[in-house]
């Protein structure tokens, strides 16, 4: 299933046009959102462990920070699972 939505644009105008159109599909197929989980008009943001900027699409630095912080494996079976 689908639970993460993102709609992008150049001008405020065609953005608000999209937003309508999610909207009316949301609407239409009865489904609701999280409004705390809502960002609407930004620059910038997290998306699936990425964070989307207009710049560029870039690993979230959290998510590099937990794997460089992982203890080396010291077995095999730790090497074999990546625990």
């Amino acid at each position: 299933y689908v639970d993460d939505l993102l709609a992008k644009s150049k001008r405020r105008a065609e953005n608000l046009s999209i937003l309508e159109t999610i909207f009316d599909r949301l609407i239409k197929y009865c489904v609701y959102l999280q409004p705390k989980k809502c960002v609407f008009v930004v620059l910038s943001g997290k998306l699936l462990g990425f964070i989307i900027s207009l710049r560029a699409i870039e690993v979230d630095p959290t998510k590099v920070k937990a794997i460089l912080e992982m203890p080396l494996p010291t077995t095999l079976k730790q090497l074999c699972s990546l625990q």
